[in-house]
Protein backbone atom coordinates (compact mmCIF):
# COMPACT_ATOMS: atom_id res chain seq x y z
CA UNK A 1 0.00 0.00 0.00
CA UNK A 2 0.97 3.59 -0.97
CA UNK A 3 1.05 5.88 1.84
CA UNK A 4 -2.14 8.11 1.06
CA UNK A 5 -4.25 4.06 1.36
CA UNK A 6 -2.58 3.75 4.99
CA UNK A 7 -3.92 7.05 5.90
CA UNK A 8 -7.07 6.14 4.35
CA UNK A 9 -7.23 2.61 6.42
CA UNK A 10 -6.14 4.75 10.02
CA UNK A 11 -8.69 6.90 9.10
CA UNK A 12 -11.05 4.38 8.33
CA UNK A 13 -10.61 2.50 11.66
CA UNK A 14 -10.34 5.56 14.05
CA UNK A 15 -14.59 6.09 12.04
CA UNK A 16 -15.43 2.20 12.71
CA UNK A 17 -14.23 2.92 16.51
CA UNK A 18 -15.30 6.59 17.00
CA UNK A 19 -18.82 5.16 15.95
CA UNK A 20 -19.04 2.30 17.81
CA UNK A 21 -18.20 4.91 21.53
CA UNK A 22 -20.25 7.46 20.36
CA UNK A 23 -17.64 9.84 19.33
CA UNK A 24 -18.21 12.94 16.79
CA UNK A 25 -15.30 14.75 15.88
CA UNK A 26 -17.08 17.81 16.64
CA UNK A 27 -17.71 17.02 19.96
CA UNK A 28 -14.21 16.73 20.71
CA UNK A 29 -12.10 19.86 22.54
CA UNK A 30 -10.09 21.98 20.02
CA UNK A 31 -7.41 22.00 22.11
CA UNK A 32 -5.02 18.67 23.32
CA UNK A 33 -1.24 18.44 23.67
CA UNK A 34 -0.26 15.02 21.86
CA UNK A 35 1.99 12.60 24.57
CA UNK A 36 5.28 11.93 22.49
CA UNK A 37 6.27 8.94 24.41
CA UNK A 38 3.41 7.17 21.78
CA UNK A 39 5.35 8.01 19.28
CA UNK A 40 8.93 8.29 20.61
CA UNK A 41 8.53 4.48 22.07
CA UNK A 42 6.70 3.29 18.65
CA UNK A 43 3.54 2.83 20.30
CA UNK A 44 1.31 2.31 17.40
CA UNK A 45 -1.93 1.17 19.57
CA UNK A 46 -1.78 3.85 22.17
CA UNK A 47 -0.75 6.59 19.09
CA UNK A 48 -3.82 5.22 17.23
CA UNK A 49 -6.36 4.64 20.54
CA UNK A 50 -5.63 7.51 22.91
CA UNK A 51 -4.11 10.31 20.11
CA UNK A 52 -5.70 9.81 16.67
CA UNK A 53 -9.28 8.65 18.86
CA UNK A 54 -9.69 11.14 20.85
CA UNK A 55 -8.34 14.52 19.18
CA UNK A 56 -9.99 16.06 16.41
CA UNK A 57 -9.07 15.26 12.64
CA UNK A 58 -7.55 19.17 12.30
CA UNK A 59 -5.10 18.89 14.78
CA UNK A 60 -1.48 18.07 15.14
CA UNK A 61 -1.94 14.63 16.12
CA UNK A 62 -3.29 14.01 12.35
CA UNK A 63 -0.67 15.86 10.90
CA UNK A 64 1.70 13.80 12.46
CA UNK A 65 0.85 10.72 9.91
CA UNK A 66 2.54 12.57 7.19
CA UNK A 67 6.30 11.36 9.05
CA UNK A 68 7.09 8.08 7.17
CA UNK A 69 8.12 6.20 10.87
CA UNK A 70 4.77 7.02 12.40
CA UNK A 71 2.71 6.14 10.06
CA UNK A 72 3.96 2.74 10.22
CA UNK A 73 3.72 1.99 13.51
CA UNK A 74 0.26 3.32 13.37
CA UNK A 75 -0.80 1.38 9.87
CA UNK A 76 0.66 -1.62 11.59
CA UNK A 77 -1.39 -1.44 14.90
CA UNK A 78 -4.54 -0.78 12.45
CA UNK A 79 -3.44 -3.57 10.38
CA UNK A 80 -3.07 -5.79 13.07
CA UNK A 81 -5.91 -5.42 14.91
CA UNK A 82 -8.08 -5.69 11.35
CA UNK A 83 -6.41 -9.16 10.96
CA UNK A 84 -7.50 -10.33 14.51
CA UNK A 85 -11.00 -9.68 13.69
CA UNK A 86 -11.17 -10.80 9.97
CA UNK A 87 -9.67 -14.57 12.73
CA UNK A 88 -11.98 -13.97 15.04
CA UNK A 89 -9.41 -13.55 17.79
Amino acid sequence: MNPEEKRRAITAYVDRRREQDGIRDEDLPDKHFPEPSCIAFGEGHNYVEFQLLRNRKSGGEWALLKDTGILEEAFSYVAMVSLRRVNGV
